[in-house]
């Protein structure tokens, strides 16, 4: 086999391989015809089998650089499934797909990205698993637990200040 047909055959694995793994998201929007399984939580009795293979989308892993509306990002970028419901002009709109952002960027640090005059961010999510953009994440119990905690040192360091002063 020459050297040639070697890095040809390396290749064609190399991208077979990038494919096998790339990221896979559900792909859909509320407002969308034909799309009433596509609302907070993915509704999969109303898919048939042919929309299943069809909303399932593969993620472009990003380049080394990347502009994401209009902005340079120049920190190391990875593909992500999103899940975000919108209200556009008063109507919500729930939609699901692929999105690029930062590695250290936090599971919701969409919320709040009002990229179009009319449209508001309500609820934003991404994940790094095949096909987790379902539904959103239910509240973590370990955060809830967190918080109490906080809570209840904040207001027992309140008490002892004011039986000192």
């Amino acid at each position: 086999m020459s050297t040639q047909s070697l890095g040809l055959a390396l290749l064609s694995l190399m991208l077979i391989a990038s494919q096998a793994f790339a990221l896979k998201c559900w792909s859909c929007h509320s407002d969308w015809p034909d799309s009433e399984f596509c609302q907070e939580k993915l509704d999969m009795s109303l898919l048939t089998s042919q929309q299943r293979h069809m909303i399932v989308k593969e993620c472009t892993p990003p380049k080394e650089s990347v502009i994401v509306y209009g902005i340079f990002y120049a920190e190391k970028m990875v593909s992500r499934c999103r899940i975000q419901t919108v209200s556009v002009n008063g109507e919500k709109v729930h939609s699901r797909g692929c999105v690029v952002e930062a590695e250290n960027a936090s599971r919701n640090d969409c919320v709040g990205r009002n990229v179009l005059p009319g449209m508001k961010v309500l609820a934003c999510e991404t994940c790094q698993e095949d096909v987790c953009n379902e539904s959103f994440s239910p509240p973590s119990v370990s955060a809830g637990i967190k918080t109490t905690l906080s809570m209840q040192l904040v207001s027992f360091l309140f008490v002892i200040v004011c039986l000192l002063f």
